[in-house]
């Protein structure tokens, strides 16, 4: 199965889906505000990941260069919906990113997560999930989409 993941950042999604069986194949990430975030987060998931091609771009800037995948998964940048920001414009931008790419690789399968307040810009099927309620130790309310 090939596996594209967007904002891949450490790989914390990666590595839920290695425990599940699964490898990803290309992973992406790229912040042009935060470059040494960036290169961090690359070296982390290489470091954990070492079989997947990693792309240390923005995902805007190469949304266009992908060929069919099986499944995408992803978290897009959430500071435009998070409560805590005050003066939050959101911006659908990178959100749009994610569901541009599910649709042009023609992937069967995809998982979104983000904050509780992205059901303002997109409007799909989702869970509302307390990680508390998985280990995580603490209150922290996500937004799951997927299709699986």
């Amino acid at each position: 199965m090939r596996i594209l993941s967007l904002y891949c950042g450490a790989g914390g999604i990666d590595e839920g889906l290695r425990q599940a069986g699964f490898i990803t194949t290309v992973a992406v990430e790229g912040d042009p505000s935060e470059p040494k975030f960036s290169k961090d987060a690359c070296e982390t998931f290489h470091l954990n990941h070492p079989e997947a091609e990693i792309i240390n771009k923005p995902v805007g800037e190469v949304k266009s260069t992908f060929g069919k995948f099986d499944m995408v998964v992803g978290g897009p940048p959430c500071p435009e919906f998070s409560r805590a920001k005050t003066g939050r414009t959101l911006n659908p931008c990178e959100v749009n990113h994610f569901w541009e790419i599910v649709e042009s690789t023609k992937a069967k399968y995809w998982i979104m997560e983000n904050v509780q307040d992205v059901i303002k810009v997109c409007n799909r099927k989702n869970y509302l999930v307390n990680c508390a309620d998985y280990g995580v130790p603490q209150t922290r309310i996500r937004r799951i989409f997927t299709n699986l």
